[in-house]
């Protein structure tokens, strides 16, 4: 697929699991990003939330400014 762009920039995030996410607020819905886990962080925001790894992997021609 391709997006149609050079690049791309985006907030990134490590919530509680160590995992490095595509999110720009640091607090959602009163909790720190940092401090919920994957699951809880999209359960928190009601959708899914890709992780850097996932995002690089799909979008390996994309310039990421992180």
């Amino acid at each position: 697929m391709a997006p149609g762009v050079d690049g791309i920039e985006t907030d990134v995030r490590i919530n509680r699991d160590g995992t490095m996410v595509l999110i720009h607020d640091r607090v959602v819905s009163g909790k720190a990003v940092v401090d919920l886990a994957h699951s809880e962080l999209e359960q928190e925001i009601g959708y899914k939330v890709p992780t850097l790894d996932e995002i690089l992997e799909r979008f390996p021609r994309i310039i990421w400014n992180v």
